[in-house]
């Protein structure tokens, strides 16, 4: 439900007037909270030291727990589909941000998620090589050598990643 509601709030419904796509959200809301209640129930079976306090289950109780200079990302990868022909467009990836204080938490589309899957892979690749690479060398001075020249070339596809992944969460 929840990935319908950040679906629906990124890209409204087409032939559906304001007021519908409201009580379709307000809907999605309910039944959210009815499963997080659920879920919070099933927790406080499996880890009795939480029984009582569902509260410890909430964005607020979490936000209260985080630093003043701290922030909770969590990130889905989910698929979009284009209520105009009802057809799937591809997956996105977005974030969720919760923040200290009492803001609610923010959705941020950071794009197709074949970019960033492909980024993910360039920088695991890229790690590999380098360990690869430095398992060959024989000396110190040959893997400092080595370590110089990869790090060029890990810079660039680590700014590449951060840029698609990490960058737009700046500016929540």
């Amino acid at each position: 439900r929840k990935q319908l509601q950040a679906s629906a709030a990124l890209t409204p419904p087409a032939g559906m007037k304001p007021d519908q796509i409201k009580e379709q959200l307000a809907k999605w809301r309910a039944e959210t909270e009815e499963v997080e209640v659920e879920l919070n129930r099933a927790t406080a079976q499996k880890h009795p030291d939480l029984a009582g306090n569902e509260a410890a289950l909430t964005a607020a109780a979490v936000q209260q727990r985080l630093p003043a200079d701290g922030v909770l990302i969590e990130f889905v990868r989910a698929l979009v589909i284009d209520f105009t022909s009802l057809r799937w467009n591809g997956s996105h990836y977005y974030a969720f941000v919760l923040t200290p204080g009492k803001a609610a938490p923010q959705l941020v589309d950071l794009g197709p998620a074949q970019a960033i899957d492909d980024g993910v892979r360039a920088v695991r690749q890229q790690i590999i090589d380098f360990q690869d690479k430095l398992r060959e060398c024989e000396s110190p001075e040959e893997a400092r050598m080595l370590e110089k020249k990869q790090e060029k070339q890990f810079h660039k596809v680590s700014s590449d990643l951060h840029a698609r992944l990490l960058a737009p969460l700046g500016k929540v």
